[in-house]
């Protein structure tokens, strides 16, 4: 990051590419990750937001932004084992 700028999606020539700029091969590869997410990523990563924007407007501390965020990736860990099925882990996830 330089000054809000994040320089890996720059607009010049990606390297390895003749016409594509960092800027869409990142996207595209975005794009690819998103789309081939588990459910317990999904989830995972919508719990993480939110618990992220809570500590950053200052409702829960750090330390307990970092018990939650830990707890929240032991249950996906535990359901991408098959020891959680999707939906308790949905249910769990929603009293975060």
């Amino acid at each position: 990051m330089n000054r809000g700028y994040n320089t890996c999606y720059c607009n010049n020539i990606a390297p390895g590419e003749i016409e594509k700029t960092c800027r869409k091969v990142g996207a595209h590869r975005k794009a690819q990750e998103l789309s081939s997410a588990t459910p317990a990523q999904v989830e995972y990563r919508k719990v993480y937001n939110r618990l992220k924007a809570r500590k950053n407007r200052g409702k829960i501390s750090v330390d307990e932004w970092n018990a939650a965020v830990t707890k929240a990736f032991d249950l996906k860990d535990r359901t991408e084992r098959g020891k959680i099925g999707d939906s308790e882990l949905k249910r769990l996830y929603d009293r975060f």
